[in-house]
């Protein structure tokens, strides 16, 4: 999921930054804490009119692992070596497994692996397979049978 940054810059004053997971919601963002109004009612206490759409910039920004490189050990054996669940249970379990690891690193690319171990490395060669670790064991502690 990309964040974005919404900046207002009007007569030359920066008006401040705000995020949100789409362009609409850091707006939304901007507008709550701002307080700004779409028409002027008269008030001089009322907040100020929403900037110019002109004033508006957009930036969208990478997630915070764009570019790592994830695999996660996953499978029957590791899902349920007893051999208990259907098969249709144990792909569920695994897609809702890759999920979270996904959600826990936005950007990154998770592949399912059968043979070795959980990995990590960002894009700058960084080894987060101890965080990898972490998020698939936080996974299937979330999974409910």
């Amino acid at each position: 999921m990309n964040t974005y940054t919404i900046t207002i810059k009007t007569s030359g004053t920066d008006m401040g930054f705000w995020h949100g997971t789409s362009p609409a919601e850091a707006l939304e963002a901007m507008i709550r804490a701002s307080g700004f109004h779409g028409d002027d009612d008269g008030d001089t206490e009322a907040p100020p009119l929403f900037p110019s759409l002109d004033d508006v910039i957009v930036t969208e920004i990478e997630p915070d692992y764009a570019g790592a490189s994830i695999l996660v050990r996953i499978g029957r054996d590791t899902i349920d070596p007893q051999g208990l669940a259907s098969d249709e249970e144990t792909a569920d379990c695994e897609e809702y497994v890759l999920e979270c690891v996904r959600d826990y690193f936005p950007g990154a690319r998770v592949s399912a692996v059968r043979i070795g171990r959980n990995s990590g490395v960002t894009r700058d060669g960084t080894d987060i397979s101890d965080d990898v670790d972490h998020a698939v064991a936080q996974a299937f502690e979330g999974w409910n049978w």
